[in-house]
């Protein structure tokens, strides 16, 4: 084992466009737009034109900390550079416990598609265990060197890719252009409240910063594949939801999250739907690959910073993996599993609070970003961005008060230990 302070930078354009795409096209895609067509009816793609063009503003802003700033610390080492040392750990230990507790969401969603496939009614210690099991696959995944990694991704994902288009040209025979009328069946209120559900399809533009130390030529090779990254993204959500609105007739409650597999049953067979839970855990397990990855170069980058123990820095000689940090991770993730097994809770509140803390990581990021690169444009969607930051945590709720007073504990703590130790010099 060795220090990590001198990563080897072999991640290309490709290879970074693989996890940004896995980062961000998750299940979701199978589950949201027709969420969203339930809630809003045809009118659900206006949310979905909206969207995705705030997402540029977004995947900018991040590319353009990664590319000033290549620190495997990601934003919050950005952060730290702009406001200070209290406010950057305050926002490291915070992105941790996140990562830590957010994380198996991933595990628990793939376990419940598992489980669908095979036609088994699980109980909530056999799911929790086939979520630690699925993480503990992606902690593997993760051990092998970050080359044959993204290769890996790449290639499971441009078979994903391929499989998803696929279900859009065989829907286009199917499609039917009076199912558009009536365009707003529910009032434009209602196409705000599918915004705010296809919002979190959109989330996790800044996980590949975390990686940005092992990015070859990180001022090209982000642009490139951040642009390539939004095309992607943006296409395949629109052509999934269009193809929907165009073929499965408006039935108010009764789409939901079904509305891949009927899409399937329409353009193809009954037994198309098997796809359709085949690429949902493979989707699962890609965009779970991605957000491991980046937990443990960001923690590994805490240790190398004396934010968390030293040890958690330690990498392989070999591989260049930091290992104790997925030690780290896979023991932690199993704790939080067990903790809500013991507590018989639900994995809605920790979505909560994950994502009330990435958004206000988001938003500290974005205040940081303002005024800081010179450029008209980039001032102009930190504004587009706090704006949006500012809604989602409102729409999340008083669950976001949670992150919020943790970072006050936590710099509270600092400056009382500070005062300490200055106290006994």
């Amino acid at each position: 084992m060795t220090d990590n302070d001198n990563l080897n930078k072999g991640l290309g354009t490709w290879g970074l466009t693989a996890f940004y795409v896995s980062s961000i096209v998750g299940v979701g895609i199978l589950v949201v737009p027709g969420i969203a067509y339930q809630l809003a009816g045809p009118a659900s793609l206006v949310s979905w034109l909206v969207l995705i063009l705030v997402s540029f503003p977004l995947a900018y802003l991040f590319s353009r900390i990664s590319m000033r700033y290549p620190n495997n610390g990601g934003i919050v080492y950005f952060i730290r550079l702009r406001f200070g040392k209290p406010l950057g750990q305050a926002t490291g230990f915070l992105l941790t416990l996140t990562m830590i507790v957010g994380n198996p969401v991933m595990g628990i969603a793939s376990a419940r598609y598992f489980f669908h496939l095979f036609d088994i009614a699980p109980d909530v210690g056999l799911l929790l265990a086939g979520a630690f099991g699925f993480m503990l696959i992606s902690v593997l995944f993760n051990m092998v060197k970050l080359q044959l990694n993204s290769r890996i991704q790449l290639g499971l994902l441009g078979l994903l890719l391929a499989g998803l288009i696929s279900i859009v040209i065989f829907a286009v025979p199917h499609y039917r252009i009076e199912s558009m009328t009536p365009f707003v069946p529910n009032g434009w209120g209602a196409v705000g409240t599918a915004m705010v559900v296809c919002l979190y399809s959109f989330l996790g533009w800044e996980n590949v910063s975390s990686i940005a130390e092992e990015v070859r030529d990180p001022a090209r090779t982000y642009k490139q594949a951040m642009i390539i990254s939004v095309i992607i993204v943006g296409v395949l959500y629109l052509a999934l939801a269009s193809s929907i609105v165009l073929t499965i007739p408006y039935e108010g409650g009764g789409v939901e999250e079904l509305a891949i597999a009927k899409l399937l049953v329409l353009i193809s067979s009954p037994q198309a739907a098997l796809f359709g839970n085949l690429a949902a855990i493979l989707l699962m397990v890609l965009c779970t690959n991605a957000w491991v990855l980046s937990a443990s170069r960001f923690i590994s980058s805490l240790g190398r910073d004396g934010v968390l123990p030293s040890f958690l820095n330690k990498t392989s000689r070999r591989t260049n993996v930091p290992y104790y940090s997925l030690f780290f991770l896979l023991i932690s993730y199993g704790v939080v599993l067990l903790l809500l097994f013991l507590a018989n809770g639900q994995e809605k509140e920790l979505m909560l609070f994950a994502n009330g803390s990435f958004v206000l990581v988001y938003l500290l990021a974005f205040l940081a970003s303002y005024k800081h690169f010179g450029s008209r444009y980039a001032d102009s969607f930190a504004v587009i961005s706090l704006l949006f930051c500012c809604v989602s945590l409102y729409f999340i709720g008083w669950i976001a008060l949670l992150p919020i007073i943790f970072i006050i504990i936590q710099i509270l703590y600092q400056r009382r230990r500070s005062a300490h130790v200055q106290q006994n010099l």
